[in-house]
């Protein structure tokens, strides 16, 4: 946990896919603290992604993207992040083709996690 905790710290990370594939096996971790931390290291390293080294995870990763974009909406849901649910376009930008048969979840998910994240502590949305 806290070489995630390290890492989500720094901005600015190089694409490596060893940290990218050491991210991705956490993002599910039984320990919840160590998926967030996971899922924002992940994020902190696509965000900043040449053109070069999207491509080079679109061609690591895409085979997991579905899991990905869940274990994202998930974590982001549940810590309400909103880091992480503004990282869901960089990864739709990443793996465009792979993500066509989950955009309406996705959009779903994102919808409510604007919602829930307006409301107050009375359940009131907030003007």
């Amino acid at each position: 946990c806290a070489a995630f905790l390290l890492l989500s710290q720094c901005n600015n990370i190089p694409f490596n896919e060893q940290i990218l594939m050491h991210c991705f096996n956490h993002l599910n971790d039984n320990f919840k603290l160590i998926s967030y931390y996971a899922s924002v290291t992940f994020a902190n390293v696509i965000n900043d992604l040449s053109q070069e080294s999207q491509k080079q995870m679109n061609i690591v990763l895409s085979p997991y993207a579905e899991t990905i974009f869940k274990h994202f909406s998930s974590i982001a849901s549940e810590f309400r992040d909103p880091q992480l649910y503004e990282s869901l376009s960089s990864l739709a930008s990443i793996f465009q083709d792979s993500i066509i048969q989950i955009a309406p979840q996705i959009f779903d998910q994102t919808y409510n996690f604007f919602i829930t994240s307006c409301k107050d502590e009375n359940g009131d949305l907030n003007n």
